[in-house]
């Protein structure tokens, strides 16, 4: 992140929630990155074979961990993808 106050300010006001497994690097790799940017996230520990992670990834048609998605302040959800995808949405900033 630059030292830009609008930046800091966007990465502050952005909150995500990762959808991930206990044995996952690339979700741990999404925790850190977020963490080191200090924008605040909420993680959800699903094991392989939940009922609630198999919807999600149909819904979004990816079939791997991390499933990440973008929470606006309304609570409106916005599906960003896996790490990489976040990687790159958050070097834009």
């Amino acid at each position: 992140v630059s030292g830009n106050a609008d930046d800091l300010a966007r990465n502050q006001q952005m909150k995500y929630k990762i959808y991930g497994t206990s044995r996952c690097p690339f979700c741990m790799m999404a925790k850190h990155l977020l963490e080191r940017k200090k924008i605040e996230y909420e993680y959800l520990t699903m094991e392989a074979g939940s009922v609630i992670l198999k919807e999600i990834k149909e819904r979004t048609q990816q079939h791997t961990v991390p499933l990440i998605f973008e929470v606006a302040e309304n609570g409106t959800e916005t599906f960003v993808g896996g790490f990489t995808d976040l990687d790159n949405k958050l070097t834009k900033i």
